[in-house]
């Protein structure tokens, strides 16, 4: 057998196509993987910003609550006629109201819990993402191996398999990319 039959059987052989189909899942796989990653590491992020966000909401909600408290003893045990104009009892019930709600810094109460909500939302969204390009990623191996396999048994169904996966796991990995919510 000399190089140009060689080189025409390597051509014509149908695990040349085979090569070429694992090349195609293994290229997928990096991408989902890689996106996966991403995900996942936002995710993460955001679960820290979360959890920032509702540690400081609940700081806020103390400061408030004892400034209320503190403001109420006083009202209490106060003379009536000096209380009206007591700085201290103004300031306490500016600081309440501050604390409770702060359009200028974004800081109240009210806003640390909508920007925790929002955080949330967005932290759940980069989760179901990675959840997605991880099935992506194992229904690609799967189909790669089919192809391995197929090179080495010459089945065909093998090849039918793997091709059936990679659809899948690329339609899986899509859904993920654009509607998460989708499922």
């Amino acid at each position: 057998m000399d190089i140009e039959e060689i080189k025409e059987k390597i051509e014509h052989s149908p695990n040349r196509r085979v090569a070429l189909l694992i090349a195609v899942l293994a290229l997928a796989l990096a991408f989902f993987e890689s996106l996966g990653k991403s995900y996942q590491t936002d995710a993460l992020s955001l679960q820290v910003e979360s959890a920032n966000l509702w540690s400081f909401y609940q700081a806020k909600s103390i400061k408030a609550h004892a400034t209320e408290l503190a403001r109420g003893i006083v009202i209490e045990v106060a003379d009536k006629a000096q209380l009206s104009e007591s700085e201290a009892l103004k300031k306490w019930a500016e600081d309440v109201e501050r604390l409770t709600s702060n359009d200028v810094d974004k800081d109240g109460k009210h806003q640390l819990f909508e920007k925790a909500k929002e955080v949330e939302a967005e932290r759940n969204l980069m989760f179901k993402k990675y959840r997605y390009m991880e099935i992506a990623s194992a229904i690609l191996q799967v189909s790669i191996v089919l192809a391995s396999a197929a090179i080495i048994t010459s089945a065909g169904f093998l090849v039918t398999g793997a091709c059936i996966l990679g659809v899948v796991a690329t339609a899986v990995g899509l859904v993920g990319l654009f509607v998460p919510a989708l499922i």
